[in-house]
């Protein structure tokens, strides 16, 4: 029964699900944006808002991945991973709460974070930082936000077999069975755990 808005630079795949939605007797629309751009999320939040008013929900699921040594990382993989995951957690919280509370309406935000922000990986430095960075800033807006009866969750998944790390892991099978040995289940999770 929720009215869905989903948003991704990639125009077509994020057409693709809404249309999925509303086929199935949903109702959803959708935007390109880029999460670490706050006058994409502005612009974007302006536009809910207008269609079907401040959100009751946001689940902040971008994330990108760097797959270096700490040694070979770059400042531009820092500044992307960084924009996408941590920056754009702040941004699009920051701004869907100000619609909520704006509109003395309660609400909830989900951030995905990982265990990548309790075990550390030697490939994903940047993409630890962001995780954890996520973890304390949902801590922080929960208590920030709950005066305005918001809460604020993070979800820590392991492993989970997606298009960001699916051929990766194929790829790698060293890294798979590293992974797969910090998971009791010895499997990867799939989208449909979390």
């Amino acid at each position: 029964g929720a009215k869905v808005v989903l948003c991704y630079l990639d125009e077509s795949r994020v057409r693709a699900q809404s249309d999925k939605i509303n086929g199935e007797g949903g109702e959803s629309t959708f935007f390109r944006m880029d999460v670490s751009r706050r006058i994409d999320v502005e612009e974007v939040m302006k536009k809910v808002n207008a269609q079907w008013g401040a959100p009751d929900v946001l689940v902040n699921a971008a994330g990108i991945i760097t797959r270096n040594l700490f040694l070979d990382d770059t400042d531009d993989e820092w500044e992307r991973v960084i924009g996408v995951n941590l920056r754009g957690t702040w941004l699009c919280s920051q701004a869907a709460a100000r619609l909520m509370v704006d509109a003395k309406k309660t609400g909830a935000i989900v951030n995905f974070g990982s265990v990548t922000s309790e075990i550390a990986d030697d490939v994903q430095v940047i993409y630890a930082a962001t995780k954890g960075g996520i973890r304390s800033m949902t801590k922080a807006m929960a208590i920030a936000l709950a005066p305005h009866g918001i809460r604020v969750n993070a979800v820590g998944p392991a492993t989970i077999s997606t298009p960001l790390n699916r051929q990766f892991l194929i790829d790698h099978p060293e890294e798979m069975q590293k992974k797969l040995r910090r998971i009791p289940l010895g499997r990867l999770g799939v989208p449909k755990d979390v």
